[in-house]
């Protein structure tokens, strides 16, 4: 986790420093390096080495990248519906040539794929927010043209770009979960998340979590 918060710190610099690239972001990184990896040995030295690689990889699709950033690691609270509110941070706010807006999130992981990627809730959620005014002062815009996850643990970058929402139907199933999230229930449902649960043995819909006269 320190790594991956190693990579978009210095990966925002470029609203600081606009002439920051690859080099000067590892010669900060190698700084902070004492502090950021606590292991020793050879280990210490091939994640620096893994870590600069990311910053090659980031800073090379930066350079390319046709859009125009305006924020970095970019707050927002949106309220879109009376009970629910989505807030958060996005790692890119961009705005296209349209003038519409265009998210980013860099992830330091494997990648995913591309229908996954059109399907990820995290960025239809900030798709909405953008929708719904969560960005207008810092853009003008209120119309979302897509998200990206950017993939930096290789290179080149692997970039997975989801399409302009439906926004009235993401905006709905985000309520929905909000509401129930909310209420004097959860319902419970299986879901690929099932194998990574702490609380399995509660659920009713799990074997161990059932009553014995089930």
């Amino acid at each position: 986790q320190l790594l991956g918060v190693a990579v978009h710190k210095l990966a925002a610099l470029v609203m600081e420093d606009p002439t920051m690239d690859a080099v000067k972001a590892e010669a900060r990184l190698r700084e902070s390096w004492k502090i950021v990896d606590q292991s020793v040995g050879w280990f210490k030295s091939a994640e620096l080495d893994r870590v600069s690689e990311m910053l090659v990889a980031f800073f090379d699709w930066h350079g390319k990248n046709p859009n125009d950033l305006k924020k970095a690691e970019e707050n927002f609270e949106v309220k879109i519906a009376d009970r629910v509110v989505l807030h958060g941070q996005v790692d890119r706010l961009e705005v296209d040539a349209e003038g519409k807006i265009f998210i980013v999130d860099i992830k330091t992981g494997s990648a995913i794929t591309k229908p996954e990627a059109e399907k990820n809730r995290q960025m239809n959620a900030y798709q909405v927010a953008a929708n719904e005014g969560g960005f207008i002062q810092q853009t003008g815009s209120s119309e979302s043209s897509g998200s990206s996850l950017l993939y930096v643990s290789d290179n080149p970058a692997k970039e997975r770009t989801q399409s302009p929402v439906n926004h009235d139907e993401i905006k709905a199933s985000i309520v929905d979960t909000g509401l129930k999230m909310g209420g004097n229930e959860f319902p419970a449902t299986i879901n690929k998340n099932c194998r990574m649960c702490k609380v399995t043995h509660l659920c009713p819909l799990q074997a161990k979590g059932r009553t014995v006269i089930d």
